[in-house]
């Protein structure tokens, strides 16, 4: 009878609907978080100003001037093989190969009071702790870890403004935190230029710091609430300051309510018992501490850390719900992570009433728009910009509105070539906001405006850049003056191709023509007889003694001549033209797919490493991103599907390890929802999406029209990756590309896979993709 029972019960819970899974839950933020991919395990919203994580060490970016190469790997603060933490800092990138931030580090501890973090070989000399994975949990919203030093557990969550901890202390009476305000990545003596924190009240601190970086002067206000009363407290400012002033007359390093210095390490004693509870309310601003008052008032007063943690969890739910996915475990988790590292930066960059410090560092209101930071434009044009406009399409408008405004405060009067917390860095080359700006448009997610126009002509004519004056007058930027001149040329001319595109849109001849033939200065600096681009000097010779495979020194910015010249996007068949035909395009393609390339070629350059590469194939590094669509416009379109699948099968895993390549703010990641999808905007500033082959077997994506896209690929597989047949709403479609609109007129997409290549598919003239010339040589 009680077999029978269990039988019964079994069968009638067989018939119950089946929880489905919560799209979070498919996440691991601990992807990428070893080796190159710099992306950090801890807390954030969508798009949110605080991004809470752990810092597992604190290698300066130079001493005395002088690189550290250790401080590459820290990029976003975290490293999985290092065994200490520092603390728990509220700002970082995602995927940067470049960085800075860091900001306002907490520590809790037990024991003696220790103001220096100490070192990874001796973590008992400073605040740091040790601790275990086995004792760490990261998800969307969540991070959690148990600091084995002081037995200690952390947990953290976050609002848009507002880091949130929540520390469980061992019983011991001297239960504290450490506030370090000399502490950031890509750290340096002198970084910090200014800091002061002011003890307001028992359970209240305000203060700011203001840093010279990458963002050459940041300033970050932050506000801390504690849910316990601070018993006591002080702190050490490690530099030595040369002038006091009359402050002198005040013992400040204990409980003095105003501490300031360029170095500063603060302590808050608390009363804890076993197992009781500290909550700390972190806000931050770049406008004020009232302006972080505010943040924390509107976002965390009034709730608890698990009502918070939830609303943060359900804020992801919310945003990667837009897709339902079929496929393997670990092909979910790639999906949705690689969705959930799209949605980190850009970054909200403004307080709750719209205040935000701009360009000119004065206080601005953002009026119908929001405001963001974290532009990494030379990455992030290509792929993560456009899916924005796709599933994204108000922040995507807002980003677009943050970047006109950015270069209406620019002295320069130029948009954002990579920017951050109210500050132009300068970082990479060309001026790749204009395509941003440039597809919105033409995609219809912003309008055209004389604004839109004016930032577009004003940054792509300002003399004194990188060379722009020479390209303007020789048609192209000369080596003797830009030592990446032959990939600027190439960025350039695609850069100006987009200001025409959108022109052309909005009935703008007179613009449009102007930089049609900008276009086409590319063809300036392809040597024919050698079929690849090469640098010219100012006298118009071509660069002796040159070297297509060789990425370090010869004209190319993170790259080599064999992977940049395919950097002519929007006219392909003018490039297969220039290269010979297309006989030697697709040659010069299967070549570089199959090619070794030797260490030696790569050695000099941090971004790429042999996890990078696919034959000669630099998936790790933006510029080639776009490359293996590019058999579309010849008469071996199914090769765009082989190699996209091995490509993502060796670049993107469920691991620690498991991106080849820095994640630049989104940019891998993008580049794998697009493929994981069946298309990729290999032109943004067109309105067209070259087709590849969907990697998983069912992808729905819910619209912001109401609308939903459906992509079927039945059986797909590593065998069978390749597309027979696509029937769009049960009609055939024979195209090797779709269009924006297309996609979002949503519908079913089948695609039908097969073991063996449909030769005879996509080869027609009136299948290919746009190109802006005619194909001259056959």
């Amino acid at each position: 009878m009680k077999n029978t029972l269990v039988i019964l019960a079994a069968a009638f819970l067989s018939m119950l609907p089946l929880t489905a899974q919560k799209p979070s839950e498919y996440v691991n933020p601990m992807i990428g978080t070893d080796g190159m991919g710099h992306t950090f395990p801890g807390a954030c919203v969508p798009f949110g100003g605080v991004q809470l994580s752990p810092d597992t060490d604190n290698v300066p970016h130079n001493i005395d001037g002088v690189y550290q190469k250790a401080t590459y790997k820290y990029c976003a603060g975290y490293q999985y093989s290092d065994s200490t933490i520092v603390g728990f800092s509220h700002t970082h990138f995602s995927g940067t190969g470049h960085s800075d931030l860091g900001d306002i580090l907490l520590m809790p501890s037990t024991g003696e009071v220790k103001l220096d973090p100490g070192t990874a070989q001796d973590p008992d000399s400073g605040y740091r702790s040790r601790f275990s994975h086995e004792n760490e949990k990261a998800t969307p919203g969540y991070y959690e870890v148990l600091l084995s030093d002081s037995g200690v557990k952390a947990q953290l969550t976050a609002t848009p403004r507002v880091g949130v901890h929540k520390y469980t202390f061992p019983k011991n009476k001297d239960a504290h935190v450490i506030l370090d305000l000399g502490h950031g990545i890509y750290n340096y003596d002198g970084k910090v230029l200014w800091s002061v924190l002011r003890v307001e009240n028992e359970t209240l601190i305000t203060g700011y710091r203001i840093t010279n970086g990458w963002a050459r002067t940041n300033y970050t206000y932050f506000a801390i609430s504690f849910s316990k009363p601070i018993t006591e407290y002080g702190y050490k400012d490690r530099d030595k300051v040369l002038y006091k002033g009359f402050w002198r007359r005040f013992k400040q390093d204990k409980n003095f309510p105003e501490m300031a210095g360029k170095d500063v390490a603060a302590y808050f004693h608390f009363d804890t018992k076993s197992g009781e509870e500290l909550v700390a309310k972190v806000a931050l601003s770049a406008v004020s501490t009232e302006g972080a008052l505010k943040n924390l008032r509107a976002e965390a007063e009034g709730k608890s850390f698990d009502q918070l943690a939830e609303q943060a969890q359900e804020s992801w739910n919310k945003e990667l719900s837009m897709f339902s996915v079929e496929g393997t475990e670990d092909q979910k988790a790639m999906f949705y992570t690689s969705l959930y590292h799209t949605m980190i930066n850009p970054s909200v960059y403004m307080d709750v009433d719209g205040s935000y410090r701009g360009l000119d560092h004065n206080i601005h209101k953002a009026e119908d728009f929001v405001n963001y930071t974290v532009f990494s434009l030379w990455d992030t044009y290509r792929a993560e910009h456009p899916l924005m406009n796709i599933i994204q399409p108000k922040r995507s408008a807002d980003m677009v509105a943050s970047m006109i405004a950015h270069q209406q405060q620019s002295v320069h009067g130029m948009l954002p070539i990579w920017s951050h917390m109210g500050n132009e860095n300068w970082c990479m080359s060309g001026y790749h906001a204009v395509p941003v700006l440039s597809d919105a448009i033409v995609k219809g997610v912003y309008k055209a405006s004389d604004d839109a126009f004016n930032a577009m002509v004003s940054t792509s004519t300002v003399p004194y850049y990188a060379g722009l004056g020479e390209y303007m007058e020789l048609g192209y930027v000369p080596m003797d003056k830009v030592s990446t001149a032959a990939s600027t040329t190439l960025e350039y001319a695609y850069d100006d191709w987009t200001i025409y595109s959108a022109a052309k849109k909005a009935g703008r001849e007179d613009i449009a023509q102007e930089y049609m033939k900008r276009a086409l200065y590319y063809r300036n600096i392809y040597d024919r007889e050698l079929g690849f681009a090469r640098p010219r000097y100012s006298d118009g010779s071509f660069k002796k003694d040159f070297d297509v495979l060789q990425t370090h020194g010869e004209g190319f910015i993170e790259g080599n001549s064999w992977n940049f010249s395919f950097h002519v996007p929007f006219d392909v068949n003018g490039l297969m033209t220039l290269m010979g035909g297309e006989k030697v395009f697709v040659k010069r393609l299967d070549d570089l797919f199959g090619m070794h390339l030797p260490e030696e070629y790569y050695a000099a350059n941090e971004d790429i490493t042999i996890d990078c590469l696919v034959g000669g194939y630099v998936h790790g590094n933006e510029p080639s991103h776009h490359v293996p669509y590019l058999y579309a416009w010849t008469s071996q379109p199914w090769k765009t599907q082989y190699w996209l699948r091995d490509i993502m099968n060796r670049m993107y895993r469920n691991d620690i390890r498991g991106l080849g390549g820095n994640d630049d703010c989104g940019q891998m990641s993008a580049w794998y929802i697009f493929s994981a999808m069946g298309f990729y905007p290999v032109c943004p500033g067109s309105d067209q999406y070259v087709l590849g082959a969907p990697y998983m077997p069912y992808i729905k994506l819910d619209l912001s029209n109401g609308k939903s896209l459906v992509i079927k690929a039945e059986g797909v597989s590593d065998r069978n990756r390749y597309v027979k047949a696509l029937y769009m709403n049960g009609k055939k479609y024979d195209k090797t590309y779709v269009t924006h609109e297309d996609i979002l007129a949503g519908g079913e997409w089948e695609f039908v896979m097969d073991a063996k290549p449909n030769k005879k598919r996509g080869v027609s003239a009136d299948a290919k993709p746009y190109s802006l010339t005619e194909l001259e040589i056959k």
